[in-house]
């Protein structure tokens, strides 16, 4: 129709399962700027469908796709499975492509993304954004290889002048090498005008046998399209990071969309080479501290003296080393893990709390709420006049009779 032939963007989604889109005559040859989402199981997720898609928009301009896994469509018998090799003879051309937006939520060898590549000889800018969920992604030391980039770059888009990149993977050991991946992305250092990058890694889990790593270009910027990262937790000693710039003072904005933290605190501190708190926008917050470590009786009786002041200067420089890692400010939501914060501990909580002036829920361990050193300081009074939850985490101990009254007054 007429109507149809005027029309400019197309932006279409598949959230339940394939559908032939050879069958969409309606993307006419006028179409200058196309989205697409194509959601479901592996084998419907495939660049396989991404090229069948350019065969049919020859003049397109401007193109973002999000190919994104969901593993409720897996049993779908109606998904066509593909399997057949690409014929890198036979590839359409997106001639007049001058940009082009590639989200992978899903498992994707990165030789795929150069065929798809490979179909664009005059793209100008290339933005890349790749989430995997999961450890057991086989290609990701590929995709944090720059020579590898460098090869596909090189090799079909030789009129590139702008990419930029966002990766976050999590894998299982052994550790990457964060020198050897920082140093494989020195030729795009030379190659782009203002072009640096970082890369963050923490392992976590209960034993540490993964690793969560952040990669991205400094001049990236998130695109509408991209899927709410979740961070599990941060073991704050195993955080490492590494940069093509000498100073970073936008580190945090990588993070800016993370609402929710666990913190695990430990003795050993990572290195703390930033200046503002990485995640700033923190509002629920879970401490988790390991059982700080334990001195000789002997020690103790000779430091018995100086215990309080000892107490008071660890305490700080906790909170101190959370503070470089969270804006403390911006807390409505406080939890103290119950397992690992003992009473002897109340420093840590007090100063903690006290940090958090517009905490309105409190989740504390029972032995901690009962404790004098908490329910009788009078500087964290103002506090819990605030809060309008506090969530006591039981366990097997004696409630005083007067403790109720005492709860109330505070």
């Amino acid at each position: 129709t007429n109507k149809s032939l005027s029309l400019r963007v197309l932006k279409l989604q598949y959230p339940n399962h394939y559908l032939d889109i050879s069958n969409y005559t309606f993307i006419n040859s006028n179409i200058i700027s196309l989205y697409l989402r194509i959601s479901g199981s592996s084998s419907t997720v495939s660049v396989h469908t991404v090229l069948q898609i350019f065969r049919l928009c020859h003049r397109i301009k401007y193109l973002c796709i999000v190919l994104q896994h969901q593993s409720r469509f897996e049993n779908n018998i109606n998904v066509s499975n593909h399997l057949s090799p690409i014929n890198e003879n036979d590839l359409p051309a997106l001639s007049q492509l001058t940009y082009f937006y590639l989200c992978i939520c899903t498992s994707c060898d990165i030789w795929s993304i150069s065929s798809i590549l490979h179909c664009m000889p005059n793209l100008k800018q290339f933005n890349f954004y790749l989430f995997v969920q999961t450890t057991s992604f086989p290609f990701t030391n590929q995709y944090l290889d720059g020579h590898v980039w460098q090869q596909i770059l090189e090799n079909n888009v030789s009129y590139l002048s702008k990419f930029e990149f966002h990766m976050t993977v999590t894998k299982r050991r052994p550790k990457v090498d964060l020198d050897v991946v920082i140093n494989s992305f020195n030729y795009f250092v030379t190659k782009y005008s203002n072009w640096n990058m970082i890369i963050d890694r923490w392992m976590y889990n209960t034993r540490l046998q993964d690793e969560l790593i952040v990669l991205r270009t400094m001049n990236y910027i998130k695109g509408k399209f991209i899927a709410k990262e979740n961070i599990p937790c941060l073991h704050c000693r195993t955080f490492e990071t590494r940069t093509t710039e000498k100073t970073i003072d936008d580190h945090h904005s990588f993070y800016s969309d993370i609402t929710h933290l666990k913190l695990y605190i430990q003795n050993i501190k990572s290195n703390v080479t930033w200046s503002t708190p990485l995640f700033q926008n923190i509002t629920n917050l879970v401490v988790v501290e390991t059982p700080v470590i334990k001195s000789s009786w002997q020690n103790k009786l000779l430091n018995i003296v100086n215990f309080q002041q000892t107490t008071n200067d660890s305490a700080q420089e906790t909170l101190t080393y959370i503070s470089n890692f969270v804006n403390l400010t911006n807390i409505t939501e406080l939890e103290f893990n119950r397992s690992r914060f003992h009473v002897n501990q109340w420093k840590h909580i007090e100063i903690i709390i006290k940090s958090c002036p517009n905490v309105t829920t409190l989740s504390i361990n029972s032995s901690l709420l009962l404790c004098s050193k908490i329910i009788n300081n009078l500087t964290l009074i103002p506090v819990f006049k605030q809060i309008k939850m506090i969530k006591s985490i039981t366990e097997d101990i004696y409630f005083p009779s007067n403790f109720i009254v005492q709860f109330i007054e505070r």
